[in-house]
């Protein structure tokens, strides 16, 4: 039987080992990526795309706010304004022309009522006995 003679060539073992390591590696990572894109992808579309009629109104409804006139009190003495109409004022005035920017405070609620009085227990615990007494005296002539 025949043998080989000459000593393994490690250096070459070496790198053919560690160049299929970093394939393998680079792979992965590719496939990983490659994977993670298509999968956000389609959480974008499947999800995110997705009209929800609420927010539609919602924001419609804060659009109109920020950019019509109303009074803001059923007196009318408060007038909302337009966000760039208020802004475009302020820039000209200056914060020191309007005497006061605060917000509307919130409707006053009635006070709450009182919690009924407690009753005193001896009371109660007198009337029961006598009424305890009365069906003894009844029951028992």
């Amino acid at each position: 039987m025949a043998h080989q003679e000459e000593d393994p060539r490690n250096l070459l073992i070496v790198v053919v080992g560690l160049g299929s390591v970093i394939t393998i590696v680079g792979t992965l990572f590719g496939l990983y990526s490659y994977y993670a894109t298509i999968r956000n992808n389609l959480h974008h579309e499947r999800v995110q795309t997705i009209e929800d009629p609420r927010l539609k109104e919602l924001r419609a409804r804060e659009a109109r706010i920020l950019t019509t006139y109303a009074y803001t009190n059923a007196e009318k003495t408060q007038v909302r304004i337009p966000v760039d109409r208020a802004m475009k004022l302020l820039a000209q005035r200056g914060r020191d022309a309007i005497p006061s920017i605060q917000p509307t405070p919130p409707p006053v609620a009635s006070a709450p009522t009182p919690p009924p009085a407690p009753q005193d227990e001896k009371k109660d615990d007198k009337k029961d006995e006598k009424k305890d007494d009365k069906k003894d005296k009844r029951d028992n002539p």
